[in-house]
């Protein structure tokens, strides 16, 4: 009996399987052959082995036309098509060559084949066959279409039953090949994707008609049209063109104001140039210059605040967060876009990669840092006639202005981007989070996108942000009872992280989750609740905040007084570093997902955070006390001022700029440590640049405005405020700058960033 073939299914597959078909037809008729074969005969062979394969494939074309419901103008295209193939024009075949192919590596993660994508856009074709083809003559040009082949249903069942707990799972057992469906977990995503390079006069219910025939889906299963794209078909969206207004103009004003700066600073001697000798005009002019911000910018001039540590600590977290999210970050399509995917759980073999592994207590290093300032400003440089309830005021109003700022200034964009970019996965990867972005960017002004799913929030990683502000607000009440009694806000701080271990302790032991947010302990059923329910709630970082405030504290108290033992030294910096070591690598033996006992699971999940930041906590004190040694010179490196000043507004931009280039990428990476080296060192690069000019063009005259608008509210004989530094204040450290003791008598806290500016 024979098999029904729908028409256009069999067209699909000749596009597909056509050049491939040709060559080997063209090897088995030339195998015989002796003689010198000419370029003419060849030609002939070839021409004649593409015509035999459309005249055995008409019958079925014709019996089986009725199966996929296609437009007029579609099957033209198409017929015209596979006439062109017939007659191997360069046109035809490059709808060939630009359609994916099945990849090697499928069973070592590869799922990913796009095919040529600018190819397929660039294909055009006339009436008279003729290359190149003339605007105003192509009857239709190329069209690329992202297909995806889903698993068959069994197999997602089985892995769902298996992720779920039952670890007797046929498909856990098997010796087949299909067992690696189990191990490579999240890597696949469940599909695999190719592009599809079709005639323009198909539209995409053309496309999905043609692989839900009965005769073809019997074949390659469920098949989906993700989208399909012609050549300058992209639009720009009215919020970009009202952004690149506005930022074209912002960027025009500002090379004025930098020439008449310029002309300024020649005319005139610097000691004329100080703030309270302009006048408003050269004020602004002064503030809005390109060339005075980034001088502002790359000062190295240090603060006086006594932790100059903190500038390297912040920086090298930030590049070491950019560095592990090069590795891996929450997209669906993350690890689809590498060949040899599977190269990712065969990291895990390395020691030295639980480093990245288990890198989630990074965040807590930030979350640490940005406590510390909070106690230690207000207790080292404040005078008894500080009034409490302005400090609070103050802390909470510019450390949500200043975060609030720069988040705009990120999610604005991150929103251009797409009049910038295109790629065979650009409308996949990117258009679910710009639709995030466009929809629910009040989340992030607001700080409660922490409290919902991931994939429902713009800028993802921006969570912490967030849980800052939150924790914030519970410091801001915590520095208040500080002040009005040391003893029970100690007891208050104890209380919390107390608090914060229970809250832990018991969501560990309800849900058995694992001990830690590892990459290696990541499955379908605990993750979910362990990112959504812990990781990302406050409670779960309570103990790092609060040793955070605690060590400010003690610093702004002891600090001149403390006297440390070179034996005590030595002692508290191995245990520092054991117990560090221990977080950082303890779960080595786990590394292949094995499930931690609940009691052992729970013991580490409400310690390795505290710990871990304990370690750090004596790190600070170290350094701040003169007993870090080469790491403190290190940390307290000038070359580390003005990157901390750059590391706030880099760390916003540094996954949008990493989803850019996901979604432009032409052809699939390779998955291995040195690529991944070169790729994150350029992400800290770019990141650290774009926040450079971001920095002087927002950020700086941001910070001048702020100052003169709240220099209203601030009694008038304040005047010689030395600021301390700029972005690494806000959200990753303290929000409001550490002024000179003299400059606190007034009751007035210094709120800029600029190093070395008189400020309005």
């Amino acid at each position: 009996m024979m098999i029904r073939v729908p028409k256009l299914a069999l067209l699909v597959i000749l596009v597909v399987c056509g050049g491939t078909l040709i060559s080997a037809a063209t090897d088995n008729e030339t195998a015989p052959e002796e003689h010198e074969e000419t370029f003419e005969e060849l030609e002939k062979k070839i021409k004649t082995s593409m015509g035999s394969l459309v005249k055995m494939a008409l019958p079925h074309l014709m019996k089986g036309s009725s199966d996929a419901k296609v437009s007029g103008q579609c099957s033209a295209s198409i017929i015209k098509l596979i006439g062109g193939l017939r007659q191997i024009r360069e046109w035809a075949m490059r709808f060939v060559d630009a359609t994916g192919k099945i990849p090697s590596g499928v069973l070592e993660g590869t799922s990913l084949s796009m095919g040529d994508f600018d190819e397929c856009l660039d294909i055009s074709v006339g009436k008279r066959d003729e290359i190149p083809v003339p605007e105003d003559q192509a009857i239709f040009r190329g069209q690329y279409c992202l297909l995806e082949f889903h698993r068959p249903e069994a197999i997602n069942k089985a892995i769902e039953d298996y992720e779920n707990g039952n670890k007797e799972a046929a498909i856990a057992k098997t010796k087949t090949f299909l067992n690696l469906f189990v191990r490579y977990k999240h890597l696949t995503n469940s599909t695999m994707k190719f592009g599809l390079c079709i005639p323009s006069k198909c539209s995409q219910d053309d496309v999905q008609s043609i692989m839900n025939s009965e005769s073809l889906r019997q074949y390659l299963g469920k098949v989906s049209v993700s989208y399909c794209e012609k050549k300058n078909e992209n639009h720009v969206a009215i919020e970009q063109i009202i952004l690149m207004c506005v930022f074209g103009f912002i960027f025009c004003f500002m090379i004025l104001t930098t020439f008449a700066d310029a002309f300024l600073r020649l005319t005139r001697h610097s000691e004329d140039l100080k703030p309270e000798k302009l006048n408003y005009i050269q004020l602004i002019i002064q503030k809005t210059s390109l060339y005075g911000n980034a001088i502002n910018v790359l000062s190295t001039k240090k603060a006086s605040d006594g932790l100059d540590c903190l500038c390297g600590l912040r920086t090298i977290i930030v590049m070491l967060i950019i560095y592990s999210h090069t590795y891996g970050y929450l997209h669906i399509l993350h690890f689809q876009k590498y060949s040899k995917a599977a190269n990712f759980l065969r990291f895990f073999e390395s020691f030295t990669f639980s480093g990245i592994g288990n890198g989630s207590v990074s965040l807590d290093s930030l979350i640490f840092v940005s406590s510390v300032t909070i106690t230690y400003q207000r207790w080292r440089f404040a005078s008894k006639e500080n009034k409490i309830n302005l400090e609070v005021i103050k802390l909470l109003l510019h450390r949500f202005l200043r975060m609030s700022a720069a988040q705009i200034v990120a999610i604005c964009f991150f929103l251009l981007l797409p009049a910038f970019g295109s790629g065979p996965i650009w409308t996949v990867y990117m258009t679910p989070i710009l639709n995030n972005c466009r929809q629910r960017w009040w989340l992030n002004l607001l700080y409660i996108s922490n409290f919902w799913e991931h994939s429902d929030v713009c800028l993802y990683h921006t969570w912490i942000l967030s849980l800052i502000m939150q924790l914030t607000i519970l410091g801001a009440f915590t520095i208040w009872i500080l002040k009005k009694s040391k003893r029970f806000g100690i007891f208050f701080i104890v209380l919390l992280i107390l608090s914060g271990i229970i809250f832990v302790a018991i969501m560990t032991v309800i849900h058995e989750l694992p001990g830690s947010l590892a990459f290696y302990m990541m499955d379908k059923r605990t993750f979910p609740i362990a990112w959504r329910d812990v990781f990302t709630k406050p409670f779960d970082h309570l103990g790092p905040f609060c040793i955070g405030l605690l060590t400010g504290y003690f610093l702004a108290v002891k600090k001149d007084r403390l006297e440390i033992s070179r034996t005590a030294s030595v002692f508290l910096w191995c245990s520092s570093i054991v117990c560090t070591t221990a977080v950082m690598f303890g779960l080595y033996s786990y590394r292949h997902g094995q499930q931690m006992e609940t009691p052992l699971a729970t013991f580490y999940a409400i310690m390795h955070r505290n710990v871990w930041c304990l370690g750090i906590a004596w790190m600070v004190i170290a350094c701040t006390t003169h007993h870090g040694g080469p790491i403190s010179r290190v940390l307290k490196s000038k070359a580390f001022i003005p990157l901390d000043r750059l590391c706030y507004m880099a760390y916003l931009i540094h996954l949008p700029i990493m989803h850019y280039r996901s979604g432009s990428i032409r052809e699939r990476w390779y998955m291995g440590h040195l690529e991944i080296l070169f790729m994150g060192t350029s992400y800290i690069s770019v990141s650290f640049i774009i926040s450079f000019i971001l920095n002087i063009i927002f950020a700086e005259p941001y910070y001048a405005l702020e100052k003169h608008v709240f220099s209203y509210f601030c009694a008038k004989d304040k005047v010689n405020f030395q600021p301390k530094t700029d972005l690494k204040e806000v959200a990753i450290s303290n929000i409001v700058a550490e002024p000179k003791p003299t400059a606190t008598s007034n009751g007035c806290i210094n709120l800029g960033y600029s190093k070395k500016n008189d400020l309005f």
